[in-house]
């Protein structure tokens, strides 16, 4: 009986190996392409944000430059008119920013790749 269970284990066990084996080469040839996919996914996402950071920032300074325009044509609007379209592009042109700040990983993937692979690793091990 022991010499059954020991012969089935062993089987079982050279059946891991194999299976383990398998499971590596599979990995080591799929790596390079994984890297691939990861640093284009990330390049386009931050790459748009980046740009949407760019028009939010253009259409503030262009809601500000039309506030100013009707404000000195028109007499309707008033002074406290005129602050909150400042504080509106204000707030735009902040937001702007942060996109664009926060959105610069396309520049670090397309100036230092391993950089950003050996940051991108350290984020996925925490």
């Amino acid at each position: 009986m022991k010499e059954y269970f020991l012969k089935e284990l062993t089987g079982l066990v050279e059946l891991t190996k194999a299976g383990v084996g398998k499971a590596v080469e599979v990995l080591q040839a799929e790596a390079p392409e994984l890297i691939k996919q990861i640093m284009a996914w990330n390049f386009t996402v931050s790459i748009i944000g980046f740009l949407f950071g760019i028009a939010i920032f253009i259409a503030a300074i262009k809601w500000r430059k039309i506030s100013w325009k009707k404000y000195q044509e028109d007499t309707r609007y008033n002074d406290g008119w005129y602050f909150g379209c400042m504080a509106g592009t204000i707030a735009g042109v902040a937001v702007g920013m942060i996109f664009i700040c926060e959105s610069l990983i396309w520049l670090k993937i397309l100036v230092a790749p391993k950089l950003f692979l050996i940051e991108y690793l350290t984020k996925l091990i925490k």
